[in-house]
């Protein structure tokens, strides 16, 4: 979308079905296939940490020109009153960020909404982890490595024989 010559970043796009605040354009705009977020929650009255992992999106909106500025209080209430009209939970609750979790095709997924102050023009941060395992890319072979190193260890007089001919610093003598 574009309105008052103030487009979306290209490539962006809002989360599927989440939609923003109304006068806002997307300003900033990652997406990662696996990552972490620190998610603030609120447990027996105190906040705490809770890192959740998966898809991670990141998202910051800023209020397009000649466009009333909501509150703080506004704009977390309108994200807040919707995940419950979906179904989901608010961990954390202050005036300027929130912390939901909802299910999505039986995921879980973890959002926080931020927003700035008055002075900054009232941006809104939106980070959003679909929970879920990462996909493992890499393999250790430790009979491979096993291997390896009864191989390095039969030939210790060869290694021996090429560090002989070094310094005792294990470099070469330089011919001026």
């Amino acid at each position: 979308p574009c309105a008052f010559g103030q487009p979306d970043l290209p490539g962006s796009k809002d989360y599927p079905g989440i939609s923003r605040m109304p006068g806002y354009y997307i300003a900033g705009y990652h997406e990662s296939p696996f990552d972490s977020f620190t998610f603030t929650v609120a447990e027996g009255g105190k906040a705490r940490e809770q890192p959740v992992e998966g898809r991670k999106y990141d998202f910051r909106y800023n209020l397009m020109e000649n466009r009333p500025m909501p509150s703080a209080l506004q704009i977390v209430r309108n994200y807040q009153n919707a995940a419950r009209s979906a179904g989901g939970q608010i961990l954390f609750d202050t005036t300027e960020l929130t912390t939901i979790r909802l299910n999505k095709d039986g995921k879980q997924v973890w959002f926080a909404v931020q927003t700035s102050n008055e002075p900054s023009g009232m941006f809104i941060t939106m980070v959003v982890v679909e929970k879920q395992a990462m996909q493992q890319d890499v393999t250790i072979d430790a009979k491979a490595m096993a291997r390896r190193a009864c191989t390095a260890t039969d030939a210790p007089d060869r290694i021996n024989m090429a560090a002989s001919s070094r310094f005792p610093s294990g470099r070469r003598r330089s011919r001026s």
